[in-house]
């Protein structure tokens, strides 16, 4: 006797969602903000994972390490007069 099927078929396997193209404008501030400030705020910046903006920083062959004096405090007016006056 044949097997009896079920109505119920299988699903196509499911995949992870897209994920939100890169604009101009991401690529733009990932660039800018790149070396100045911690992945976590870059991420928080745009809206991404902190994974996300080091995998682009990597394609992008960007590098994401901060460089000891420039953070955004010395980067500021009063930063660049206090460093002047010494």
């Amino acid at each position: 006797m044949p097997r009896k099927t079920s109505a119920r078929r299988r699903s196509a396997p499911t995949t992870a969602p897209a994920s939100k193209p890169w604009s101009a404008q991401d690529v733009r501030t990932l660039r800018k903000m790149a070396g100045k400030e911690p992945r976590a705020r870059i991420a928080r910046a745009l809206r991404r994972s902190p994974a996300a903006v080091t995998f682009k920083a990597f394609k992008l062959r960007i590098s994401l390490r901060v460089v000891r004096g420039t953070t955004r405090s010395s980067t500021t007016t009063r930063g660049r007069a206090a460093r002047k006056a010494r």
